[in-house]
């Protein structure tokens, strides 16, 4: 079966590579170089240096809807679209150009999580399970009749990153089953509940400032959640401290220091700061202009004290 493919983020490139020794895919389609980082270099979307490595033709239109492009995927005629994580709506021309439709690996149990970020706000949230959905897309987000649909516990150690490499195999081969039960022409559609729905909106960089006046619990969950994008961070000293990993102080009298308060900052003892309900032990992490390093390192070479505060 003819596929084109069409994705952006580093999701795609995870099905992609999945896909991509069993499937005769004619091109991929993402997102324009864009201009990233302090530096403002023009970098490639992921999607594009990972087809080029299986020698895929890229194409990257400023608007994939526009009649001269949807010509030229038109002549290609695919059997299908497949649509990761890609950017940008495509309209009715294109969800109805080939064969069998556009279909779409969404990395939750639609209709619950709708939008960009599935993975991560179901991790924000601390639900117990997740899954993908594959659906035949239509003009409206993540709204399509849903042919096939598979759960996948969350565990008590996921984070944003292991959650997605899961999903990934999952949907992957989800899709190749779909294919199937299209070509054979045995394929269900099921419509979503609109009641049921639910929304993922896409995450900020600001998402990640923590709020040490939330409960030990929360700030776990949204580590856990926004890594490895866009992590978490606080500030020290003027200066941003990522925290790349952290866990629950069992233990100790914390109770006159304040959220946000460090509390304990020694090499053998851990890096404790206090939160609402209890206080985190900082294991991992990355002070401005520096690499990720434990956090026993980091206190080794930098000079926090009790009383110092995060913010």
């Amino acid at each position: 079966m003819k596929i084109i493919f069409f994705g952006t983020s580093d999701f795609a490139v995870k099905v992609l590579k999945r896909i991509s020794k069993s499937s005769s895919i004619l091109a991929v389609v993402t997102q324009p170089n864009r201009q990233k980082g302090r530096h403002l270099k023009v970098l490639a979307p992921p999607v594009k240096i990972e087809a080029e490595k299986y020698g895929i033709s890229v194409l990257q239109p400023a608007d994939v809807n526009d009649p001269a492009f949807t010509a030229k995927l038109k002549d290609m005629e695919a059997d299908v679209f497949l649509v990761v994580s890609y950017g940008s709506m495509l309209g009715k021309a294109l969800l109805v150009m080939p064969k069998f439709g556009a279909l779409n690996i969404h990395p939750s149990l639609l209709p619950k999580y709708r939008g960009a970020a599935p993975i991560q706000r179901a991790l924000l949230r601390g639900e117990k399970s997740t899954g993908v959905t594959i659906i035949r897309m239509n003009e409206r987000l993540d709204a399509g009749d849903i042919i096939l649909q598979k759960e996948s516990d969350i565990k008590d150690t996921d984070n944003g990153d292991s959650l997605s490499d899961k999903l990934t195999v999952m949907g992957a081969d989800l899709f190749m089953e779909a294919l199937r039960l299209l070509e054979a022409g045995r394929a269900e559609f099921r419509k979503q509940d609109e009641k049921e729905a639910t929304f993922a909106p896409k995450l900020k960089k600001e998402d990640g400032l923590i709020n040490w006046n939330s409960t030990t619990g929360e700030i776990l969950r949204i580590i856990k959640a926004l890594t490895p994008w866009p992590g978490t961070y606080s500030n020290l000293e003027g200066r941003t401290l990522k925290i790349i990993e952290a866990e629950p102080r069992k233990g100790g009298d914390f109770g006159n220091a304040s959220p946000g308060e460090v509390v304990l900052a020694d090499q053998e003892k851990g890096f404790i700061v206090k939160t609402k309900d209890g206080a985190l032990s900082i294991l991992e992490l990355q002070i401005e202009g520096k690499k990720v390093m434990p956090a026993e390192l980091f206190l080794r070479g930098h000079s926090v004290k009790p009383g110092a505060r995060l913010g």
